[in-house]
């Protein structure tokens, strides 16, 4: 398929499934926060954290899709695997 279609194999784009409550939330902090000043985003800590998942998926040479550019692929909803370590 590369050769005579000229597509690539590619992976599919995986983008985070959010529920309705978190996108309620998270539109209300940034309305809440719309008119802050540089002052008041100043006094913000912000914090390094690092996030060990516990559970990968298992084969990923499975999830490929032949296109011509990244663009063209499907993304697939995922949700966050509840065994983490923060």
């Amino acid at each position: 398929m590369a050769k005579c279609l000229g597509l690539k194999p590619l992976n599919l784009r995986r983008q985070p499934k959010l529920a309705e409550v978190l996108k309620w939330k998270r539109l209300v902090f940034a309305r809440e926060r719309k008119n802050w000043t540089i002052q008041d985003w100043r006094r913000v800590e912000f914090s390094d954290e690092s996030v060990f998942e516990l559970m990968h998926p298992l084969n990923h040479q499975n999830e490929r899709v032949w296109a011509h550019s990244s663009a063209e692929v499907p993304a697939i909803d995922t949700k966050k695997q509840p065994l983490k370590i923060i």
